[in-house]
């Protein structure tokens, strides 16, 4: 069983239609939902949010020595597969202002050859920022490790703010990007009562709990009271 099922429409919600003595409601060209089959007074707007990407903010501190190792691992969820990078720098330099430079650099190179799920690597007196490019969930993870007899990293984790209504939300939700064609959307969730005599089934066969729609914005209040 399935419990969300993702609806997208670029145009303006239309009246009600009533078929055979059923009455749906429409959602953009391509579905008509049967307002019986949803539970009343229960349809929830989320208000649309640019969402705020996760980081690991990484501080060198201590007394470094030549030579001294450190490591620093990322872990990053990349659709169907996990990846994982292992950055590690030998101390030439023992100011950690440099150490956090030559990991910048080391991460900035990775972006640059295509790693994913990383957005850019900064770095402010001894202290590392690597900043996801997702806005829709908690994509990497970060390790990190030293040799040193009195050197120091640790690595803090600042978990994502989720976004609402753009269009990476809507690709994660399984929207087809040729089916994405507005900047920002209204998204309302709509609970399917469970025993309803006809259940909603997606194109997969699955029985679906929860209709997520994602309409134009301005349109979410007033597919709410059609239900």
């Amino acid at each position: 069983m399935r419990k969300l099922f993702p609806i997208v429409s670029n145009v303006n919600i239309a009246a009600n239609t009533t078929i055979a003595g059923v009455e749906y409601v429409n959602i953009g060209p391509k579905f008509q939902l049967p307002k019986a089959s949803f539970v009343v007074n229960t349809p929830v707007r989320i208000a649309t949010a640019p969402g705020v990407a996760s980081k690991s903010v990484i501080t060198f501190a201590g007394t470094y020595a030549i030579n001294d190792q450190i490591r620093v691992t990322l872990t990053i969820k990349d659709s169907a597969q996990t990846i994982i990078k292992n950055f590690v720098h030998t101390v030439t330099n023992v100011s950690v202002t440099n150490i956090a430079v030559a990991f910048k650099g080391l991460i900035e190179a990775s972006i640059l050859e295509g790693i994913p799920g990383i957005a850019s690597a900064a770095n402010v007196a001894g202290v590392l920022t690597i900043t996801s490019s997702s806005v829709v969930s908690n994509n990497f993870s970060v390790t990190s490790y030293t040799a040193s007899a009195s050197g120091t990293v640790a690595a803090v984790f600042t978990g994502v703010t989720q976004a609402e209504g753009i269009p990476a939300v809507l690709k994660s939700a399984g929207i087809a990007a040729a089916d994405i064609t507005l900047a920002t959307y209204d998204t309302v969730l709509l609970t399917y009562k469970q025993d309803a005599a006809i259940p909603f089934i997606d194109s997969e066969g699955k029985i679906v709990k929860e209709v997520k729609a994602f309409v134009p914005v301005g349109q979410g209040a007033g597919l709410i009271l059609k239900f």
